[in-house]
């Protein structure tokens, strides 16, 4: 003699099976989009003003963690009524000295730069910096400018 459930036993089975099913289908995709989310490339630019010629240090810290290292790029503008002619251009560089960085869960993550600065014949210039790569964030956004007067 085969013994089956009643009616009401089985759809209460089936009402529970079904639930647990749209509660994992659920989770899966709030972690799939959490991840989308969080894992996005990430831009950190900035202005330093400068006074004067010479060298400086500058440390950055990033308002976001990089998962890699990101890639550094600068530019010099001169400062208001300065201007350049042919053979006196100014001479600028800056370097990425030190990363900041984390070590969480055996990974590597990029939280901030030591950058050094030089300047030759210009006495007022604003040296432009980004910092681009993959990185940690929240959902609001990725762009942050960062100024630093000196």
């Amino acid at each position: 003699m085969n013994q089956h459930p009643a009616p009401a036993v089985a759809a209460l089975a089936n009402q529970i099976n079904s639930t647990i099913h749209r509660s994992i289908r659920d989770q899966r995709n709030y972690v799939e989009t959490l991840a989308e989310q969080a894992i996005r490339d990430g831009h950190v630019h900035g202005f330093i003003d400068l006074s004067s010629e010479g060298e400086v240090i500058v440390e950055i810290k990033f308002p976001i963690s990089f998962m890699e290292k990101p890639v550094f790029t600068y530019g010099l503008e001169l400062g208001k009524n300065l201007w350049f002619t042919y053979g006196e251009f100014p001479i600028h560089s800056a370097t990425v000295g030190r990363w900041a960085v984390q070590t969480p869960a055996d990974s590597t993550l990029y939280v901030g730069a030591t950058i050094g600065i030089v300047v030759i014949g210009a006495a007022r210039s604003t040296l432009h910096y980004s910092f681009e790569g993959r990185s940690f964030t929240v959902p609001t956004g990725t762009e942050t400018s960062v100024s630093t007067p000196l």
